[in-house]
């Protein structure tokens, strides 16, 4: 993680720019990129230049994602580089739940072999929601449960108020083969509400 987190370093000390900011626009680069009906972001204000150090930081992400899921069941990079570039858990106090109590929470509820209720978009499945997400650890939990003692996998919805979050959360379910929804509102005061959506991983269950 420490090449992607100097690539991140490096690019806001050149140009000027806030770490968690380059964060959240280089998880907005990869959001566009992998959307197979992507198009033109009327907010991006990077140039050629800049759009090559978001691709080049893209494949290290890729890269270190490859590597580290080699040998473990999943594996939060954007969780440990938001605390790590926001030591003080940034304007809210964020700070995310340890990937043990994670595994020890997921050991303790979750039962792979559950009856399938409902009929999402991906079929019958164990629905697992988090409603204050972060960046979904509990969630990857859960899903590494299922892919252990291979069940078919849960459909995951991730909840929270904080869009940097739901950005990571969207990544981080998208590159671990995850299916299901991350949305951006206040499940508390405004649970009905929308400010973002994505659904995760459409294409590779339809």
């Amino acid at each position: 993680m420490k090449h992607l987190s100097s690539k991140i370093e490096s690019f806001a000390y050149k140009y000027g720019k806030d770490k968690k900011q380059v964060l959240n626009d280089l998880l907005t680069y990869i959001i566009g990129y992998m959307n197979p009906e992507r198009q033109p972001d009327p907010f991006w204000k990077y140039s050629k230049e800049q759009n090559m150090d978001f691709y080049y930081m893209m494949c290290e992400y890729l890269s270190l994602m490859n590597n580290e899921l080699t040998h473990r069941e999943w594996y939060d990079a954007w969780g440990d580089l938001f605390m790590e570039l926001t030591p003080k858990g940034g304007a809210r106090g964020q700070f995310f739940t340890p990937v043990d109590m994670c595994d020890l929470m997921a050991q303790a509820v979750v039962d792979t072999k559950a009856e399938r209720k409902g009929d999402t978009r991906f079929g019958k499945r164990v629905v697992i929601g988090d409603p204050a997400a972060g960046s979904s650890r509990n969630l990857l939990a859960s899903h590494a449960r299922f892919v252990h003692d291979k069940q078919p996998i849960p459909y995951l919805v991730a909840e929270d108020v904080d869009l940097l979050c739901c950005k990571m959360s969207a990544v981080n379910l998208m590159a671990h083969g995850c299916i299901g929804e991350v949305i951006c509102h206040n499940t508390l005061t405004d649970p009905k509400g929308l400010l973002v959506g994505y659904i995760i991983n459409e294409g590779l269950y339809p």
